[in-house]
């Protein structure tokens, strides 16, 4: 990313809900593509309270380059399960805010997280969003798309900046809770960006192997393409302002199969 009104915005769901998984052995791998990759703001998902309390977790393993950005959390179990982590050398926040879904099953970490920032180096301005809808209703997700909307309209009426919002939507391509958001004015970045990858952005869990209790790529094969994947990254604003997509991608090598049963998805833009 050579111009200074690039950005890389990334999400990726850290599997921090897994009851039968040792977080210590995966956040480190985790973290490790986190700096290796550089993007500039980070939207996670399932970032459990037991996953931020491992000793060495994933916040201090990336800092100081990310820092996590810290909102009123308005749910029972006082944890933000969808907070954003953002490079502290490439841009800086200057509001944030927390939304909490009220849409009927009110899962805990079922939230959006979100901060308008403005570029270091090109001043350019943007909001970015984190988000996670429920996977247990698709009528829920539909109502949680319907919130999203309400909040990105807020932040794009208020900030006048492009807004883009990143997750696990649990929802496919073939949807009719994709559908919803595409009606809705949701951009798809995927079908902007030139030669989109085709691979889904999940696959089976990590296998723990019981040797070297290091965790290794599940043999399951993984089936099923793009239009399979759950993880998206949109935009939402008006033509105008609707960024070039540069670069989307899925990062599915081992490391990624490790970590999580989500592969990091990103996507390189040009602010206008």
């Amino acid at each position: 990313m050579k111009n200074t009104n690039s950005i890389r915005l990334m999400t990726s769901n850290v599997l921090g809900n897994w009851r039968d998984g040792f977080i210590e052995k995966r956040d480190d791998v985790m973290a490790e593509i986190y700096l290796d990759l550089c993007p500039d703001v980070i939207a996670l998902q399932e970032f459990s309270a037991r996953y931020r309390g491992e000793e060495n977790n994933l916040l201090s393993l990336v800092a100081p380059k990310y820092e996590e950005i810290l909102t009123p959390v308005l749910n029972r179990s006082h944890n933000n399960g969808t907070p954003l982590l953002y490079n502290t050398e490439r841009v800086k926040v200057l509001d944030k805010g927390y939304y909490f879904f009220a849409d009927g099953v009110c899962d805990n970490s079922k939230s959006i997280s979100w901060a308008a920032f403005e570029t270091i180096d090109g001043g350019k301005r943007f909001v970015y969003i984190s988000t996670h809808f429920i996977h247990t209703s698709e009528d829920a997700r539909v109502i949680d798309g319907e919130q999203a909307k309400l909040v990105c309209d807020g932040l794009a009426d208020f900030y006048k900046c492009p807004v883009i919002i990143g997750g696990d939507f649990n929802s496919n391509r073939m949807s009719r809770s994709y559908a919803n958001l595409i009606s809705l004015g949701f951009v798809d970045l995927y079908e902007k960006a030139p030669n989109p990858p085709t691979v889904k952005s999940y696959h089976p869990y990590p296998v723990l192997d019981e040797v070297t209790h290091l965790y290794v790529p599940n043999p399951a094969p993984i089936v099923g393409d793009f239009n399979n994947s759950i993880d998206h990254i949109f935009y939402y604003g008006t033509p105008e302002q609707l960024p070039t997509v540069e670069h989307f991608d899925i990062l599915t090598d081992v490391r990624s199969q490790i970590a999580s049963d989500h592969c990091p998805v990103f996507v390189d833009l040009v602010l206008q």
